[in-house]
C-alpha cells in the first residue's frame, strides 16, 4: 500500500510540473478562478447555513420542531437525539459543513466518535438549492426528482443500519442560549472555510494537470471525461449535463455524481475527521452505496412515470 501511495505521489509531482511548463499562464488563472469561485459561491453559503444550522442545535430549537414532530423522527433509531439532530440538519447544510457540525460536537463531548461513525455512513448529503441550482435549466421535474432520490437514498441506508436499535428516544429540551457557543461556531466555520479553499485548490490543480497531459497526449476521451467529472463536483455536473446522450443516462449519471460528493468534498472531508480518527473508509463506501441506490430509485421513478402516462 505504502508503494502504492509512493507512486501516486510522484505520478502527481511529475503531471502537476508538466502542466505548470507547458500551461503556466492558464495553471495560475486556474488557481483564481476556484478561489473566486470559493469566495463568491462557496464561502457565502457554507458560512449561512452552518452559522444557522449551529444556532439552531445550540439553542435547542431544533430539539422543541423534532419533539412535536418524534412520531416519523423517532423511527429513524438513532441511538441519541443530539445524533438525530446532526442527522437532520445535515440534508440543509450539505458536506462538508455536516462534518464540521460533527466534529463540533466531539469537541462538546455531546457526540460518541461511535455515533459520529455512524453518522458518516448515512449524512452526507448536497444542499438541495445547489441540486436545484444546477438542473433548473435542464429540467425542473427531474431536478426534483434528483433531490428526492438523494435524500431519500440516505434515509434507506439509516433505516437499514439502525434496523436492529430501538427507537430514538426525544425529549422536549429547554431553550437556552450561550454566546460563548455562537462565537466558537463563527471560529470553527472560519477554519471549515479555509479547508474548502485548499482542497477546491489542490483538487483543481490535479484535474487542470490530468487535463492538460491528457490533451497532449491526445487521449482526451467520453470515459476519461466520466472518471474526471468525479473529481470536483460542480465542473462534473456541468460536464455530464452538457453531454450529447440520452436524457436519462444523463440523469443517472447526475444521481451518482450527487451523491459521491467528488473527490474535492472527499480532501475535505478527510481532513475534517482525521483530527479525531473518524474512518473515513466507512465514509466513501457509503457514498458509492448512496450512489447505486439513488440510481435504482431513479429507475424505478421512470418505470413508474412510463407505468401511469
Amino acid at each position: 500500500m505504502k508503494k502504492l501511495v509512493f507512486v501516486l505521489i510522484i505520478f502527481l509531482v511529475l503531471i502537476i510540473s508538466f502542466s505548470v511548463l507547458i500551461e503556466t499562464e492558464k495553471f495560475f488563472l486556474n488557481i483564481i478562478s476556484t478561489l473566486n469561485l470559493w469566495l463568491f459561491k462557496v464561502y457565502p453559503s457554507v458560512f449561512t447555513f452552518y452559522c444557522i444550522s449551529s444556532l439552531l442545535l445550540n439553542t435547542n430549537i431544533l430539539n422543541k420542531f423534532i419533539y412535536y414532530t418524534r412520531f416519523f423522527f423517532k423511527k429513524l433509531r438513532f441511538q441519541d437525539q443530539r445524533t438525530l439532530n446532526l442527522f437532520i440538519l445535515s440534508i440543509f447544510t450539505g458536506n462538508p459543513s455536516s462534518s464540521g457540525l460533527i466534529v463540533e460536537s466531539i469537541e462538546k463531548s455531546e457526540l460518541t466518535i461511535n455515533n459520529a461513525n455512524k453518522l458518516l455512513k448515512c449524512s452526507s448529503f448536497q444542499n438541495p438549492l445547489f441540486i436545484l441550482g444546477f438542473l433548473f435549466p435542464y429540467s425542473i421535474k427531474y431536478a426534483f426528482v434528483i433531490i428526492f432520490v438523494h435524500i431519500l437514498s440516505n434515509l434507506i441506508i439509516t433505516l437499514v443500519t439502525n434496523r436492529k436499535k430501538d427507537h430514538t428516544i426525544i425529549e422536549n429540551a429547554s431553550l437556552k442560549f450561550q454566546l460563548k457557543d455562537i462565537l466558537k461556531s463563527i471560529n470553527n466555520v472560519i477554519y471549515l472555510l479555509l479547508i474548502i479553499s485548499s482542497m477546491m485548490v489542490f483538487a483543481n490543480i490535479i484535474i487542470f494537470s490530468l487535463h492538460t497531459v491528457i490533451n497532449y497526449l491526445g487521449f482526451n476521451n467520453l470515459y476519461i471525461g466520466l472518471i474526471l467529472s468525479q473529481f470536483e463536483i460542480s465542473r462534473g455536473l456541468k460536464f455530464i449535463l452538457e453531454l450529447d446522450l440520452n436524457k436519462i443516462i444523463v440523469y443517472l449519471l447526475v444521481c451518482f455524481t450527487v451523491a459521491f460528493n467528488g473527490l474535492s468534498i472527499h480532501l475535505q472531508v478527510y481532513n475534517i475527521i482525521s483530527k479525531y480518527n473518524l474512518k473515513y473508509k466507512l465514509f466513501f463506501f457509503y457514498r458509492i452505496v448512496q450512489g447505486f441506490i439513488s440510481i435504482c430509485l431513479f429507475i424505478v421513478f421512470i418505470f413508474i412515470e412510463k407505468s401511469l402516462f
